[in-house]
């Protein structure tokens, strides 16, 4: 087991607690598609990371601020910017918000507040859910139909704001 993944294990984020050899192999799944678009390494290592906020025992707002600096020292600021971003990311809100200019607001949905954040960061967020979105509905004989037609949606939604290599990735799947 990664070393990283066992340290958050330690500070009791996400649902690494329930670790089992699915999820292993979702994370790292997605931490090689985003390696095959020629994702840079945080948002990458983002892809192997990613589930360190969700559904976490103490998943509020105060829980996570706290351990945010924890999950930093050991993966990586740029890596924790990214996936604590994709967890407080209101994804519908986000995905249909029309995007003119190099900063997007976003709604935190673990602040209830919205902030700019980089074009950079949009772009990184649209494609991790990608990636985890393809990796999700290869398996989805164990997804509903509804879930797999809501990460279908959800692509189309983000297309312009993805890599060529995930966009033609999306096209072959259609």
């Amino acid at each position: 087991m990664d070393i990283n993944i066992r340290k958050l294990i330690e500070l009791g984020a996400g649902k690494f607690e329930h670790l089992d050899s699915t999820l292993i192999t979702h994370i790292e799944s997605t931490r090689c598609r985003l390696k095959e678009w020629n994702a840079d390494i945080p948002l990458q290592q983002a892809g192997l990371y990613y589930i360190a906020y969700l559904e976490n025992e103490v998943n509020n707002s105060r829980a996570v601020a706290g351990l945010r600096n924890s999950v930093k020292e050991i993966v990586g600021t740029e890596v924790e910017t990214i996936i604590y971003y994709y967890y407080a990311w209101d994804k519908v809100t986000f995905m249909h918000q029309p995007i003119t200019s190099r900063e997007c607001v976003f709604n935190n949905a673990i602040t209830g507040t919205q902030e700019s954040i980089p074009y950079l960061l949009f772009c990184q967020l649209c494609e991790l859910y990608a990636a985890i979105a393809i990796d999700n509905i290869h398996v989805e004989e164990t997804f509903s139909l509804e879930i797999s037609s809501k990460y279908r949606r959800g692509l189309s939604s983000i297309m312009p704001y993805l890599s060529a290599p995930a966009k033609r990735k999306i096209t072959i799947m259609e």
